[in-house]
C-alpha cells in the first residue's frame, strides 16, 4: 500500500509527490525479487548486487535521471551489455490447438 512507504511529511501534508512513484517502483522491484526489505538479497549471491543496491536506495526524485541511470548503468552492471538473442520458436510452440 502506498501509505505504508510514503514519507511522514507527505502523509501529514496530504499532498502527493512524484517521489512516491519512484519509491513504489523500488518497493515493487524488491517484492518481485521475493524480499520486501532487500536484506536477504544482499547476501544471496544469486541477485546482481547493482540491482539490489538500486532497489534498496533512496530516490533522488528525478525520474528522468533515474531512468537514465537504470538503462545505462544498473542494467548493464547487473546483466551485461544489451544484445540481441534470436529465439527460434514457432507460434505452435506457444499456442497449442
Amino acid at each position: 500500500m502506498s501509505a505504508d512507504i510514503a514519507p511522514m511529511e507527505m502523509l501529514a501534508d496530504k499532498i502527493a509527490d512524484h517521489k512516491l512513484d519512484l519509491m513504489l517502483v523500488r518497493d515493487i522491484g524488491l517484492e518481485l525479487l521475493g524480499d520486501s526489505s532487500g536484506s536477504t538479497l544482499l547476501h544471496d549471491g544469486k541477485t546482481p548486487q547493482p540491482l539490489v543496491n538500486f532497489f534498496r536506495s533512496i530516490t533522488d526524485g528525478n525520474a528522468f535521471q533515474e531512468y537514465e541511470r537504470w538503462t545505462k548503468k544498473i542494467l548493464i552492471d547487473s546483466f551485461g551489455k544489451r544484445r540481441f538473442v534470436e529465439m527460434k520458436i514457432e507460434a505452435s510452440d506457444i499456442y497449442k490447438d
